[in-house]
């Protein structure tokens, strides 16, 4: 066995350097000792003696070699010092004790010491004299005089009344004597009956707090000749949970803290150091009365910490019947208790770690093969999930099994796993060790997105397309998911039938499967209630799902779903997510999905249809790819995104047939004139016009003459004028003749129209003058009056034109002509048309100067329309709105009247995407 690092925990083979270099946690104390030594020395009077309490393994052995180390460095003038051995089997009666010392002042000599005597006579007289050679021995003023387990020599030496009347006399009136003991417990001089009773002054020595430990670590390692490094600092909270404080074991351990790669000899080490101290161990727990014996069995057998409760529990107790037997554990120092943070009840745990090591080893589990074992907790606490596996691998390929067998149990425990439970062909060492590669990716996928507040779901469902691009991949890890799942036993839950719910549901696509088996073997030890909600609605969905099989149309709906989510789980899942979307079926997750998101999942999907050959779902998908791309428009402002996506599903322009089609390809040339590619959509439109109207059933349709509308669109803004005003004609003679033939759509064709006459309008003003365009305008919307705004608002674009080609002035100059012909007619909805005014310079990109100039005109044309008063007063207020910064908007908006408030919302949103933000009122993805 190599015991290399035992030194490291018995301060009586260290070296004086050593000590005072590894000193840790009692620096304080021992000033203080020092000072009361200083007035001794020069006060004879003042007889204090001290007396170190703590428990095995506190550190009094070592603080009474720090002292002595202290002492020998800078000594005190006329003190003398002497340090007893650790046990004194030869002393039985008080004079003993007192040669002893004597003997000890000059150890370096060939001095045995006497043997005890079997029978000792004229004790006072062998006392007296004892005492006089002592003396003579020391010239020095005061003799220092350390010695361990002092309660031990009282009942060895000092039973008698008489002989412990001795000692009191000794330690009250003899000046030139001062005692440093230790002691475990300390009660021998708390008993107002006898002798000793308060003789000394009592110092408990207090368990290593974090710092302690890491201050321990630091010094070990300049030790060493080494520096501790960031991670091995960062197991120090493990390190502290593990030894409860305990400063031996503190020590034994570091070496394993230190270095990782060397945790056999560590694990050799504590052996070698709980071997060392059997009987002592034995000896504490003979100590332990039998009802409080079962209790302590019960907390170390069922886990640390643990609350009066959770133990009484274990031995079928109350609590209030095992209260006064366990006070009896806390009384006499083998656990501590504490409070964790948020918890009511208090939390118990043994205080000596090495101790539970013991009984363990002893008790628990004897004959274990895994010399790591035996640090078993430790290790589970102080490596990474990651680390365990791989130091598990590293022992495996030296063939040392049951050492990675600990490691990956460990491992798997970590995430409530039983490792019984695993298919046999995972319970393979090496090949459970070979795939866990796939823990990891459910790690990240599920944990990357812990703490992120916006669209938790989208982050997730992007983790798993990046580390499974294939469905096979995919495939692969929810098989192994399922497997991990259905062995985890995670509160009370049992993983099997949580498996078997789960996969009977059609409701939950595969991708949430993935997710929900992940949440049960992932890092979290205390698990998401939500999760255990929806296996229980699951389960209450069952009883539903039984009268759903009952239908013929059901059963062939479910197992045409059933072969898509086998042979596709990816596709399948993220149109489920686009179609719940789409549906108002989102929940908070989905709700604030943006819509290129969805758009990209379902790009996702088809591709993987089209991979696999899935024709009956790709036209589904690719419908629903459509819409969202087209909601993304309306609703956000992406040109990066919409290109990527039109890029990436290049495929659907070949792949895609009848109306999807076409939809498809009005999509895309909507898509480049968002992009500024006014020729390109140019093109597109125009093919997918031809294509139109050579098919019977779409000729008759609005498509053809809203791709014509799109056209004229882009001569527009190429400045092909003329062709665009032809191209606007022919639009609006087209829905003059289709909005009879299809009356199904009346709306829809006038408001193309509407659109029409407002461009030919906006492109007649810089060539006709404005009355005469307005004059036109009017003549032309008589065979459309549905709706006069949508004609004016185009023209308001003419304003704009003069702002990008000439200046301030001039586009003011236009817009007060504008609004001045409007005030001249009277067929018009008014407040409807100024609200559109506004909208539309905004639109375009006006800056507020201007249109606040043109809102100061309005008293002047309307004085006496109080609904425009009205108008005018909400639209200033909004300009002033916009130009807030959003935290002082939203803290002002909360000051005005309700409907005001609802009225500005309701304006915002009314701007196109690119002026929101533009405005800073959205993000740009």
């Amino acid at each position: 066995m190599n015991r290399k690092h035992i030194p490291w925990f018995n301060p009586r083979e260290m070296g004086d350097e050593t000590v005072l270099a590894l000193a840790t946690g009692r620096s304080r104390l021992l000033a203080q000792l020092l000072q009361v030594i200083r007035q001794r020395s020069v006060q004879p009077g003042d007889n204090t003696h001290w007396l170190i309490i703590g428990p095995r393994g506190a550190g009094k052995s070592y603080f009474l070699r720090l002292l002595q180390a202290s002492l020998q460095r800078a000594p005190i003038e006329k003190v003398r010092w002497v340090l007893l051995p650790e046990e004194l089997p030869n002393i039985y009666a008080p004079h003993e004790f007192l040669l002893e010392i004597a003997r000890m002042l000059d150890p370096s000599r060939q001095n045995l010491g006497q043997v005890a005597q079997w029978k000792v006579q004229d004790a006072g007289r062998l006392w007296d004299e004892a005492l006089q050679q002592l003396l003579a021995q020391v010239p020095e003023g005061l003799l220092v005089v350390g010695v361990e387990n002092f309660d031990e020599l009282m009942d060895a030496a000092f039973q008698a009344e008489i002989d412990a009347s001795r000692l009191r006399h000794l330690m009250s009136n003899q000046p030139r004597i001062m005692f440093v003991a230790t002691s475990v417990l300390g009660d021998f001089d708390e008993k107002q009956e006898k002798r000793m009773f308060r003789q000394f002054e009592h110092r408990y020595l207090s368990p290593w707090n974090p710092q302690d430990h890491r201050d321990y670590l630091s010094a070990r390692a300049k030790q060493q000749g080494t520096v501790s490094s960031a991670h091995q600092l960062n197991r120090i909270d493990a390190y502290s949970r593990y030894t409860g404080g305990n400063a031996r074991a503190a020590a034994v351990l570091a070496a394993t803290i230190l270095d990782v790669d060397d945790l056999i000899v560590g694990a050799e080490d504590l052996d070698a150091a709980i071997e060392k101290m059997s009987d002592y161990y034995r000896a504490m727990i003979k100590r332990i009365p039998s009802n409080t014996m079962k209790l302590f069995d019960a907390l170390i057998r069922g886990g640390e910490p643990a609350s009066q409760t959770d133990i009484a529990e274990r031995t079928g107790a109350k609590q209030s019947e095992i209260s006064r037997a366990f006070v009896w554990l806390v009384d006499y120092g083998y656990v501590s208790e504490s409070r964790e943070t948020g918890q009511k009840a208090k939390q118990y745990r043994v205080l000596d770690r090495l101790l539970v090591q013991f009984y363990r080893m002893r008790y628990l589990q004897p004959g274990q093969r895994s010399r790591l074992a035996v640090m078993a907790d430790l290790l589970a606490d102080m490596l990474s999930f990651d680390e365990k596996w791989q130091v598990a691998s590293n022992y495996a390929n030296q063939e040392l099994m049951p050492e990675a067998q600990t490691l990956v149990e460990l491992a798997l425990r970590e995430r409530q796993i039983d490792i019984a439970l695993l298919p046999i062909e995972l319970q393979d060492l090496k090949t459970l060790i070979a795939k866990s590669s796939f823990l990891f990716k459910q790690d990240e996928v599920v944990y990357e997105v812990e703490g992120r507040k916006r669209n938790p779901l989208m982050q997730a469902v992007n983790a798993i397309l990046e580390r499974f691009p294939s469905e096979q991949s995919f495939i692969e890890a929810l098989q192994y998911a399922e497997k991990l799942a259905a062995a985890s036993l995670c509160q009370g839950v049992n993983g099997a039938e949580m498996v078997r719910v789960v996969k009977e549901s059609p409701s939950m696509p595969p991708l949430f499967r993935y997710l929900l088996y992940s949440r049960f073997v992932g890092k979290q030890r205390e698990f998401s209630a939500s999760a255990l909600d929806i296996v229980e609605r699951l389960q209450k969905n069952q009883a539903e799902l039984k009268l759903l099989t009952q239908s013929p149309a059901w059963l062939e709906q479910h197992q045409q779903l059933m072969e898509w989510q086998t042979q596709c789980p990816l596709s399948f899942s993220l149109f489920v997510l686009a179609g719940r979307k789409m549906q108002d079926d989102a929940g908070d997750d989905l709700a604030s999905l943006p819509w290129y998101v969805v758009a990209g999942w379902l790009l996702s999907a088809a591709q993987s249809g089209m991979a696999l050959h899935q024709p009956q779902y790709l036209s589904a998908v690719q419908e629903s790819f459509i819409k969202a791309i087209n909601l993304s428009l309306q609703q956000e402002y992406l040109p990066i995104a919409w290109k990527k996506l039109i890029d990436a599903s290049a495929d659907f322009d070949r792949g895609s047939k009848g109306q999807a089609g076409f939809a498809f390809q009005l999509t895309k040339g909507n898509v480049y004139f968002a992009l500024g590619d006014f020729a390109g959509a140019r093109a597109v439109f125009a093919e997918s016009r031809a294509c139109m109207l050579l098919d019977e059933e779409l000729k008759c349709s609005i498509g053809p003459t809203y791709c014509l509308h799109q056209i004229a669109h882009c001569h527009t803004e190429l400045g092909e004028v003329e062709v665009a005003l032809q191209t606007y004609s022919q639009v609006i003679q087209e829905c003059s003749a289709s909005s009879e033939l299809d009356a199904s759509m009346p709306t829809h064709w006038a408001q193309l129209a509407q659109s029409a006459i407002g461009q030919i309008a906006r492109l007649h003003i810089p060539q006709i003058g404005l009355a005469a365009a307005l004059a036109e305008m009017d003549m032309a919307m008589q065979a459309f009056p549905d709706d006069y705004a949508i004609a004016l608002m185009t023209v308001t674009q003419a304003i704009l034109d003069k702002l990008r080609h000439e200046d301030h002035a001039a586009a003011f100059g236009l817009g007060g002509d504008i609004l001045q012909e409007l005030a001249s007619r009277s067929l018009y909805p008014l407040e409807k048309v100024l609200r559109a005014f506004c909208l539309e310079l905004l639109n375009g990109g006006a800056d507020f100067d201007l249109i606040r100039d043109l809102l100061g005109e309005w008293p002047r044309l309307w004085p006496d329309n109080a609904g425009v008063h009205e108008l005018r007063a909400v639209m200033l207020t909004w300009l002033d709105d916009l130009a807030q910064a959003p935290a002082e908007k939203e803290a002002k908006r909360k000051t005005l009247d309700p409907d005001l408030a609802t009225t500005l919302a309701a304006l915002e949103k009314a701007l196109n995407p690119k002026t929101r933000f533009r405005l800073g009122l959205i993000e740009k993805n």
